[in-house]
C-alpha cells in the first residue's frame, strides 16, 4: 500500500511538473498581443455619401480612434451600439472632431443623420479582440 501511495505521488508530481513545462514553453511561442495604438479617420462626405476615407474603420480593443469629418451638408455622424458613444454635429465645410476608446470587440455602425432626417450607415467600425 505504502508504495502504491508512493508511486502515486511520483507520478503525480512528475505530471505536474510536465504540464508546467509545456505551458511555459507554449506560452513563449503566443504572439505578443500588439500595442494599443492611436488611430486616426479622415472621412469626407457630399451629399450624404462617403466621398472620401475608407467605408471600414479597423482597430483593436484598447485603441483610441480619433475620427475627423466634414461634410458638404449639416447632419450628425454617430457611432451605433458602441459603449462609448461618439455624436458628432456637422456643419457644411467645417471639419468636427471626435475621439473615443474601442473597448468593445465587434462590427458597429457609422451613421450619418442628413439634415432632412434620413439615416444611412456610411461606415463601419471594426474592433477586432485583443
Amino acid at each position: 500500500m505504502r508504495r502504491a501511495l508512493s508511486r502515486a505521488l511520483g507520478v503525480g508530481l512528475a505530471t505536474v511538473v510536465l504540464l508546467s513545462i509545456m505551458y511555459l514553453g507554449f506560452r513563449r511561442l503566443a504572439p505578443p498581443s500588439p500595442p494599443r495604438q492611436a488611430r486616426t479617420y479622415r472621412l469626407q462626405f457630399e451629399n450624404d455619401r462617403l466621398v472620401a476615407g475608407p467605408a471600414i474603420l479597423m482597430a483593436t480593443q484598447g485603441d483610441t480612434v480619433t475620427l475627423r469629418v466634414v461634410s458638404n451638408r449639416r447632419g450628425v455622424l454617430h457611432l451605433h451600439e458602441h459603449e462609448e458613444a461618439i455624436v458628432l454635429e456637422l456643419e457644411p465645410g467645417r471639419e468636427a472632431t471626435g475621439s473615443f476608446n474601442a473597448r468593445l470587440a465587434g462590427r458597429f455602425g457609422v451613421h450619418l443623420v442628413g439634415g432632412d432626417g434620413a439615416f444611412t450607415e456610411v461606415a463601419a467600425l471594426q474592433v477586432m479582440p485583443r
